[in-house]
């Protein structure tokens, strides 16, 4: 154990501070051709070349589509587990509708939500944001959102 004494002695001091790191050569450098390289310039060679590896192994697809094709397939993945809705019925009601919300008749930029009953399960449709979480405060009922609508029309 060592004490805050100790601690400043020259052996333990050099135990527990960080020694500057040695600057280590390239292939080329140790083959005594090309230039020599800065840290940065070294650092920015590795990862160009690791995401370079990445892209390969994607089948040359760039990170951002990759990305969008991955959420599509999870999307598709928790549709059927937590509706029984197949991506292929999702597409299906989707063109049904338009490419639009059942509700607003609105286009969505990202994802639409599906509705479901939440006593029965079953799907109702598929809505944007907004018109699903409208739905979901108003708890389904169709009274409340009768009376809604009748606030706004009185008072517009």
């Amino acid at each position: 154990m060592f004490t805050i004494v100790d601690f400043y002695t020259k052996g333990a001091y050099e135990m527990f501070t960080r020694r500057p790191r040695r600057h280590r050569q390239t292939r080329a450098q140790q083959a005594g051709t090309g230039k020599a390289l800065t840290p940065q310039e070294e650092l920015r060679r590795r990862k160009r070349r690791r995401a370079a590896r990445a892209r390969r192994a994607r089948g040359g697809v760039s990170l951002k589509v990759w990305k969008g094709l991955i959420r599509k397939i999870n999307l598709g993945r928790a549709r059927l587990k937590r509706y029984g809705l197949a991506p292929e019925a999702y597409d299906l009601m989707l063109a049904e509708q338009g490419g639009v919300c059942a509700i607003c008749r609105g286009p969505e930029v990202r994802t639409f939500h599906v509705d479901h009953d939440h006593l029965t399960g079953r799907v109702r449709g598929i809505l944007c944001a907004s018109c699903n979480h409208v739905l979901g405060r108003m708890k389904d009922d169709p009274a409340l959102l009768r009376a809604a609508a009748a606030y706004l029309e009185r008072l517009s």
